[in-house]
C-alpha cells in the first residue's frame, strides 16, 4: 500500500521536482504540495510541522540558498526534538541544483550542451541563475523564450518547463550520484518511509 505524507515547498516551481523525489522513495503526496511563495512564508511554518504526529507525516523542501546547511537546520528547528515522521530536506543551492545533477536528463530535455553543465551543482552560489544562463543558450528556441525572459529572468513558462522535466525526465538515481545533499535526501526520505511503513 502507498504510504502518504504532506509537503510544503518554497514555490511552484519545485512540484514538480517534490512529487517526483517523493514518488521516487515510495511516498505519495496528499493532496498537492503546499505552496509558500518564499522562504519568508515558509520558514515559520517548519517548527509546527517538525511536531507533526505519525498520522500526519510532513515533508519540507527547502533551499538552503549561501547558507550552511547545518547551521540553517539548527536555525530553523532550533530545539525541536528529532520526529521520524517529518522531513526538513535542504538543497544545496537551490532545488535547480538537484535538476542540474541529471547531467544527460538535462541536456536533452532541455538541449544544452552538456559541456557547459556544472560538475558540482549542489556548489553553484546560484543555481537558478546557473540554470537560466544555459537555458538561453539552448539550440531550441522555444526553450530560450519560455524558460528565459529577454533580461535573462525566468521566462512566462519557466514554471511548466522545469515541473515537466522533473516529472518527466529527471533521472534521480544519477543526479544522486552528482549531488551529495540530493543522495542525503533520497537516503533520509527512504527511511522515513520504513518508519511509516511500520507504524
Amino acid at each position: 500500500m502507498p504510504i502518504h505524507v504532506r509537503c510544503a515547498v518554497e514555490g511552484e516551481s519545485d512540484k514538480g521536482m517534490a512529487q517526483a523525489l517523493l514518488r521516487h522513495v515510495g511516498l505519495e503526496i496528499i493532496d498537492k504540495p503546499l505552496t509558500k511563495r518564499g522562504t519568508g512564508n515558509l520558514d515559520p511554518l517548519i517548527p509546527k510541522l517538525a511536531k507533526t504526529e505519525t498520522y500526519n507525516p510532513w515533508v519540507v523542501f527547502r533551499d538552503a540558498d549561501l547558507n550552511c546547511p547545518v547551521e540553517l537546520r539548527q536555525k530553523l528547528l532550533g530545539k525541536t526534538p528529532p520526529n521520524p515522521a517529518f522531513q526538513l530536506r535542504l538543497a544545496g543551492s537551490m532545488m535547480e541544483a538537484w535538476l542540474l545533477a541529471d547531467i544527460t536528463g538535462f541536456t536533452d530535455f532541455f538541449a544544452v550542451r552538456s559541456e557547459a553543465m556544472p560538475q558540482d551543482p549542489d556548489k553553484l552560489p546560484h543555481a537558478k541563475n546557473a540554470l537560466l544562463k544555459l537555458c538561453l543558450k539552448s539550440r531550441r528556441r522555444q526553450i530560450r523564450e519560455e524558460v528565459c525572459s529577454k533580461s535573462g529572468g525566468t521566462g512566462s513558462l519557466y514554471v511548466h518547463h522545469i515541473n515537466e522535466f522533473a516529472s518527466k525526465r529527471w533521472d534521480i538515481e544519477a543526479a544522486a550520484q552528482v549531488s551529495p545533499s540530493l543522495e542525503r535526501a533520497v537516503a533520509r526520505l527512504r527511511a522515513m518511509r520504513e518508519f511509516l511503513s511500520q507504524t
